[in-house]
């Protein structure tokens, strides 16, 4: 079977797969072997490889490929559990262990993990149409974290449609905030932008409403990494701060994600929930002494402040 190439992973069907280290980047570009579900576990909790949908499609190829190379193993359900709970506000990676862990065969969970790569480009591609109508020439955009080629299976979901509009010879710039704590934005997004030549700037994460004072920014696009069912969507921990401070400028803020990403467990956003990570993230200075860090990686946004929600089968949510 052919080689499955993207920027963040190669994946050779039951020989390797091979993750390009996000953390490296942007100053080195180097791809890590994934052996086995606990390399993948433990990539995936690294930020190694991230990205809601992109850590779901990887981690049905690892556990594939286990499967395959070890058919008779006896540990691959305790791996497979452990494995889903490497972060839990992302709806993707839990979906993405129990459809290919469904399967009976090595060759069906190999199937299933294929599958959840192509349903996720094509998705993708569909997003970036479905916003299209959104994005004007001469618009300034805001974005968060990263939402591009290194966070999913495709061309992204909300910059998915921010190069589409580009790739349709829109007049646009990009204003990417640095994503405090860890710079997504600064490291991967930038990046992403600056290797496709669409115009952009790179922006520290308090300024948004300084340049929203001086409409400079006419559109905001974010991604997410669950949806409740009632709209509210949690993101990367920044998110809720940028939907308020559109609302006050009456900005329209738009949500791009697969309709996979909608949670119907969870009925509103208070039901979500949220990862807490080190407190060396913030400040290892402060890490080494006994004081208190918080460090939550998600927020929610209300649904009342999304202008819209898009999915590859349309408009979830749609705020007049």
């Amino acid at each position: 079977m052919q080689v499955i190439k993207t920027l963040a992973f190669k994946f050779r069907p039951a020989k390797d797969l091979l993750l390009l280290d996000q953390t490296l980047l942007p100053k080195k570009k180097a791809f890590i072997p994934i052996e086995n579900p606990k390399h993948i576990t433990r990539a995936i909790k690294a930020l190694k490889v991230r990205g809601a949908n992109l850590i779901g499609v990887t981690a049905g190829f690892s556990l594939a490929q286990y499967a395959f190379k070890n058919p008779k193993a006896k540990n691959l359900k305790s791996l497979a559990k452990q494995l889903s709970l490497a972060r839990p506000t992302a709806v993707h990676l839990s979906q993405a262990v129990q459809k290919v862990m469904k399967q009976k065969s090595p060759s069906a969970k190999l199937n299933q993990a294929i599958a959840l790569y192509e349903e996720d480009k094509k998705a993708c591609e569909s997003m970036a149409k479905k916003a299209r109508p959104l994005i004007k020439t001469g618009d300034g955009i805001l974005t968060y974290c990263n939402t591009g080629c290194l966070a999913t299976a495709g061309i992204g979901t909300a910059l998915g449609a921010i190069k589409q509009a580009f790739q349709d010879k829109k007049q646009i710039h990009v204003f990417v905030c640095e994503t405090r704590p860890l710079n997504q934005g600064s490291r991967l997004t930038f990046w992403e932008l600056n290797q496709e030549k669409i115009p952009c700037s790179l922006i520290c994460d308090n300024m948004t409403a300084h340049l929203m004072s001086q409409k400079k920014i006419q559109k905001v696009f974010v991604g997410a990494d669950r949806i409740s069912k009632n709209g509210d969507t949690a993101n990367k921990i920044g998110t809720y701060n940028l939907a308020v401070i559109s609302h006050h400028f009456k900005i329209p803020f738009y949500v791009v994600a697969p309709s996979n990403t909608i949670d119907s467990q969870s009925q509103t956003g208070q039901k979500i929930p949220i990862e807490q990570r080190a407190g060396k993230e913030i400040s290892s200075y402060w890490a080494k002494h006994k004081t208190n860090i918080i460090n939550p990686s998600f927020d929610v946004t209300p649904r009342h402040l999304i202008t819209k929600i898009i999915t590859e089968k349309g408009y979830y949510i749609d705020r007049i």
